[in-house]
């Protein structure tokens, strides 16, 4: 009888996938938002950094790169494979990496439970 993936597994995957799909339509969005900016309503406050199309456009690629990268290691990793798991434990250390370098120590908590969890059943993927 074939082993079944582990719920936690199956939850990661399903959330992150979501989440992944957010990021492709936020990347895009950024990318569509960039090319606005120079069109922006005279004398209609823009903050600082929305005042830079490049800047936001370069954003908006890294986002959807990003997106597309986790879409792919997720579904390795919902696939039980070492690739997968190797890749998406990459992203996770890259976001808490970011978020501990940008002072937003609160949402390290969820990225280093889950390496917690991937860590702890990594003798699973094959």
């Amino acid at each position: 009888m074939a082993k079944r993936k582990p719920l936690g597994v199956r939850i990661i995957c399903i959330l992150g996938i979501l989440g992944a799909i957010l990021e492709v339509v936020g990347g895009i969005g950024l990318m569509a938002f960039a090319g606005f900016i120079s069109l922006r309503i005279p004398g209609v406050p823009l903050p600082a950094f929305f005042t830079q199309p490049l800047l936001v456009g370069i954003m908006g690629i890294a986002l959807l790169v990003l997106g597309i990268a986790s879409f792919i290691a997720l579904r390795w990793l919902c696939a039980m494979k070492r690739t997968g798991w190797l890749a998406y434990m990459g992203i996770l250390l890259v976001s808490i990496a970011l978020h501990i370098a940008s002072f937003t120590f609160t949402d390290v908590i969820l990225p280093a439970i889950i390496v917690a969890y991937l860590l702890y059943i990594r003798k699973l993927f094959k």
